[in-house]
């Protein structure tokens, strides 16, 4: 769970995704645990998509995928939920 803290801290995804795949059996297999990670981790891709787009007033979803280095189809998800 410290990871999994230290990670949130950082604010990045992909330190985030990093643990969850390390410690796979300790956090994913519990079903209240795999919930809140999942909610954890929305959150944290929303600020960062939030963050990164905040300075223009128009942006392109392929390259706000390619800055945030995450696949065009999970940042157009984001943005249409």
């Amino acid at each position: 769970m410290k990871a999994v803290a230290d990670a949130h801290k950082e604010r990045s995804i992909h330190a985030f995704e990093a643990v969850s795949a390390k410690y796979k059996a300790q956090l994913r297999d519990d079903a209240i645990i795999e919930s809140h990670l999942k909610e954890l981790y929305d959150n944290l891709l929303e600020q960062n998509l939030t963050r990164l787009v905040e300075p223009f007033s128009r942006v392109q979803i392929p390259h706000v995928a390619k800055l945030i280095n995450l696949p065009v189809r999970q940042v157009e998800e984001k943005y249409v939920l």
